[in-house]
This record gives structure tokens, sequence and C-alpha cells, in this order.
């Protein structure tokens, strides 16, 4: 009998996931790890052939879950170019005749029928996924399929992923730009097993999307860079950022639980000159940093009022969260700090990529009746054994003739925290590679937080970020209470959470944002990572500070690094003097 259902996300951020018959995740990998196409959207080949031999063949595969439908379908990669052009012509006034009447006629299917128009592109583009698949993979024909809602997959990740709850109701909440014509609902899940449907939004009224077409407004990557409007807006002027909030504001009306746009300004995917028209107005000789603190202002507004509203209205004050908006860390904080929540967990990567993860897990749920496994963490991906770096190492070496030093050492953890009391820098590969945006040690570059400067070396040798950007830190579960203000005990295991630092904030300045001294923590915990957690002890000994700055281990505009060969090219492609895989330490010093 087949043992696994296989999840696939085919949109932007594609990837797929592994679950087996006991609803436990097995593995998942986003296509991007293997392409090196940061943001990859298409079929992802790569990662499905890797999974679907990690299973035993397709033999073992007894469902297919798509987690959405309504998305070009390709075996393709759909480039940040094409994004940007699609864009671009959406935005503008459509001079051609042939196209202002092709969009002319689908506004008008909508005007007459929305959901009959939404109906109609759910099958043409579920064919249409099949069509491909079955291309790719002729042995996955006769194996059942799901088409998974886009915001159902996200309900499962928030619902499912979290920890195990039993008697109680949990309120949850999913949020994006877009998903099979939807950019939020609310759910409930009750405590008899039954899904309650409360409210859902349809996604022309998205706050996410206006959130997107700012980013590209300001001239940087859709889809990709939204995370620094948020990174600037501390900077900003609060006062003149707040009036540009609430010309933001006052294109939506909140009824019935939803912030809903006033008048007809938008499309998706259609037209969206009239709602690009309006941003223009707005923030017409407005300052970059007060735009940026503008928009995000909104978002914290939204999020807070909605979900208060919600809590109110059910009494339920246990709250799930996922979907692209939830990775505005700051807006997390601001719900987390409402009065009417008492728990919050925010599904980590809650983009896209984890849909697969989601889709897998709302057909296991809808199937068995049965809850699938919590998360306990994110290291799905791949892992390499010490032979496997040491081969690499020999054969990257010789290929390129490289006079690095190259030692195995059987405590590294050890090693790396007396180089990083030592001030130097240390990108790390250990251990199974973590789905999802976040480095969390297992393919990280790590520093000593305590020292400013570092911010600079690390962009200079690697990362590239804009000035106003900050890192993370990993603090130590022993530690937290002296480095981050968290009177809930949320959990904070995955960088999805932001919290306000206390007075120790020195020891681990260059891991916050110096504008609000909030910090992005990952809490690491022994009995969840012990090689990470035994790393940050060793350096707690040596410099007396339980925490250590971890940024992800990538070139700027690629994705995280996966294999050693990965780690190996990006090392000898950077200013970085040291990387630790498994247990070798190579150092460019010779």
């Amino acid at each position: 009998m087949a043992k696994y259902r296989l999840g696939i996300n085919s949109s932007h951020n594609s990837s797929v996931a592994l679950l087996d018959a006991t609803g436990n995740l097995r593995f998942a990998l986003q296509e991007e790890r293997l392409s090196r196409i940061k943001n990859h959207w298409s079929l992802p080949e790569k990662s499905l052939q890797m999974v679907v031999d990690l299973a035993g063949g397709w033999s073992e595969i007894s469902r297919i879950c798509f987690g959405g439908v309504i998305h070009p379908a390709t075996r393709s990669p759909i480039s940040r170019e094409m994004i940007k052009e699609a864009l671009l012509q959406s935005v503008a006034s459509h001079s051609s005749l042939k196209q202002m009447a092709s969009i002319g006629l689908r506004k008008l299917e909508i005007l007459i029928n929305r959901e009959k128009y939404i109906t109609k592109l759910k099958s043409a583009y579920s064919d249409r996924h099949l069509q491909l698949l079955h291309e790719a993979f002729p042995a996955s024909h006769n194996i059942p399929v799901d088409f998974i809602n886009h915001h159902d997959a996200h309900f499962a990740t928030a619902c499912f992923g979290g920890p195990s709850v039993s008697g109680e109701d949990l309120l949850v909440f999913t949020y994006d730009g877009q998903g099979d014509g939807i950019c939020g609902t609310v759910k409930v899940l009750r405590a008899n097993g039954q899904i309650e449907t409360l409210s859902q939004i349809e996604d022309e009224h998205s706050i996410s999307t206006l959130y997107g077409l700012v980013t590209f407004y300001l001239g940087f990557v859709i889809f990709e860079h939204e995370y620094k409007l948020m990174g600037m807006a501390p900077y900003a002027n609060a006062e003149r950022s707040r009036a540009i909030t609430n010309q933001l504001r006052d294109l939506y009306d909140f009824k019935n639980g939803a912030w809903r746009l006033k008048k007809r300004l938008r499309y998706t995917d259609l037209d969206e000159s009239r709602f690009f028209n309006e941003l223009q107005r707005i923030f017409k000789f407005k300052r970059f940093d007060e735009i940026c603190a503008g928009v995000q202002f909104l978002v914290e507004d939204f999020t807070t009022y909605w979900i208060s509203y919600w809590i109110n209205q059910t009494g339920i004050r246990k709250i799930r969260c996922s979907g692209g908006l939830f990775l505005n860390v700051k807006a997390n904080m601001s719900i987390m700090n409402l009065d009417c929540v008492d728990e919050i967990f925010v599904y980590p990567s809650c983009g896209d990529e984890t849909n697969s993860i989601g889709a897998a897990y709302y057909s296991f749920y809808r199937e068995t009746r049965k809850n699938p496994a919590p998360l306990r963490d994110l290291s799905l991906g791949r892992s390499y054994t010490n032979a496997d770096a040491n081969n690499a190492i020999k054969a990257f070496i010789s290929k390129h003739k490289l006079g690095w030093r190259v030692e195995q050492i059987e405590d590294i953890e050890e090693r790396v925290a007396e180089l990083l009391s030592q001030n130097k820098i240390v990108a790390r590969v250990e251990g199974r590679e973590e789905f999802g945006t976040r480095a969390l040690g297992h393919r990280s570059i790590l520093a000593n937080p305590s020292t400013w400067h570092v911010v600079t070396e690390i962009n200079h040798m690697i990362k590239k970020r804009d000035f106003w950007m900050p890192f993370a830190c990993s603090i130590l579960e022993e530690c937290a209470d002296k480095y981050i203000q968290n009177p809930k005990k949320v959990s904070a295991d995955y960088m999805i959470m932001c919290f306000p630092c206390t007075t120790n904030t020195g020891e681990i300045t260059s891991g916050t944002h110096p504008q609000d001294n909030t910090v992005r923590a990952q809490i690491v915990k022994k009995d969840v990572t012990p090689s990470y957690h035994k790393l940050i002890s060793a350096f707690q000994r040596r410099s007396g500070i339980g925490a250590v700055l971890n940024t992800s281990f990538n070139l700027h505009g690629f994705p995280l690094v996966g294999s050693p060969e990965d780690a190996l090219e990006v090392f000898n492609n950077s200013g970085l003097e040291y990387l630790a895989i498994e247990n070798f330490m190579l150092s460019k010093q010779g």
C-alpha cells in the first residue's frame, strides 16, 4: 500500500512536501534550492523528482495534493523580468485594442457573475496543472489528485502546524495578496473537529497587494523586497507617515469584519491602473522613508483591527495565522501585543512556499479526520555526511586549484564558537537544510552580535544588504528573558516573531533594529537543535553572551545554499574567510 501524500506548490516559491500515512511531515524542499533561481516559479520538477525518489518511486505515492489552482502553470521558470513586464502592462493604460478588448471581456465576466468566473478559471487551470505534471512524470498519471483551495492550504499550516490543542476552539486567520480569488479568510476549528468559515475577502481588496504595489512603485522587486519597506519604516517621521496612512486608509471601509475598497479600483491580474493611479496621487512628492512607514502603519492598523474584531465576535483568544501578510514580523508583534490575544502561533515561512505542506495537511485531515503531527522544526530538507562534505571539498579545491586550509575537527561547535569569540565571521553548513525563507543555524552566517561594525563587515563580504536593513539573532532558550520582552511566552523558534529588547541590547546590538530597539529572534532549544544550541552555549562560555548574529548563507539575490557544493561556490565567490561544513573547517588564510 502506498505510504505518502505528496504536496505541490507550483506558483511562486514553488515547493514539494512529503507527508506519511500517520500525518508526519517527512520532507519538504523548495525548487529554488536546486534550480538556484530565487523564488522559483513553475512546476517544481527537480524537487519533485528528488522527493519521489526519496519515497521509493511513484508507486509509494497515495495521493497528489496541489496547494492552490489559479496561477500561471508552466514548466519553464517565470522570471523577475516577466513579472515586471506583466505589472507594467497592468498599471499602465492599455493601448492595444486587442488587449483592451480581452481585458474588457474578462472584466464583464467578473461583473456579471464573479463566482462563475472563478469556477471557470479553476477548471481551466486544474486541467493545465495536471497536463504539465503528467507530461513531466508519466508514472504519476493514475495517482488520485486533490486540488486544495489556496487559503485552505494556508489554513491547514496555521491550524495543524502549531502546538496541539485539545478540547478548545481555535481562531484561524489567513491573508495574502491573492489565491484562488480570495485574499483573506477567518475560520474556526471547533473542538469537535468541524471547520467553520466566518469570513472571506475577495482578492481585489487585498492590502497585501497594496503593499506589493508600493514595493513595485518604489523600484523594488515585488514578491521579494516587501521586507525592505518594513525595515525602512522606523527611520521615518511618524507624524508625516501617519498622514500617508490616513490617505491610504481612506480608500477602504471596514464592513462585516473585513477591510474592503470603497470603489471598484482593481481587477486582479487584469487591470491595476486605477488603483495604481490612486497610489501615485497619494505618494506624489512624498519622501521614500515616509511612504514605507505609511504603508507599514496601514498593515499594522489593518491586522490589529481585523483580528480584534473577530476575537471579540467569537470570544476565542487563541489564534493561528498563515499567508504572506504574516511574514511581516512587525505586524505580528502588534498582534501579539493585543490585550485580547492570549496565544498566537504564526506558521514559519508562511508564504506560498508552505502551501505544498498545507495541501498535504488539509487533504490528510479531510480524509482521516485526524490532525497531522505538529511541526517540530523546519529542518526538512537534504542532509549530508562527513564523507559527502570531504569529497565535495577535495573535488572543489582540486578543480579550482585553491590553497585553502582544511581541518577535520571532532568538536566543530567549539571551534566555531572560538572564532566567533575572536570576532571572526563564520559560515555554517550542518545537518538537514531548513525549509523556507529563514536560515535557522543549519545554512547560516554567524557572528558575535555585540559589535556593530560586524554588520558593515558582513555586507561588504557577501550580503550587500541595504544599509537600513537589520540582521537577526539566535538566542539560547535559557537566555531569552535576558534579551527580549515576551510576557505572553510566545513561541519564537523560527524568526517569524519580533520582540522589544530588554536593557541588555548592547550584547546583541548587531542583531537588532537600531531605530526601534526590536529583534527578530530565533529561540534555540537544546532538544530541537542540539548542535546549534551547543555552539551558542560554547560561545556564551567564552563571551558571556547567550546569542549569535544569524543571517542566511547566500549571495545577494540568490537562494540559501543547500548542498556542500553550493556552500563552497558561495564561499569562493564571497569575502568570507571561514566555512564550517559538518566537521570540516575551511579557511582562506591557508
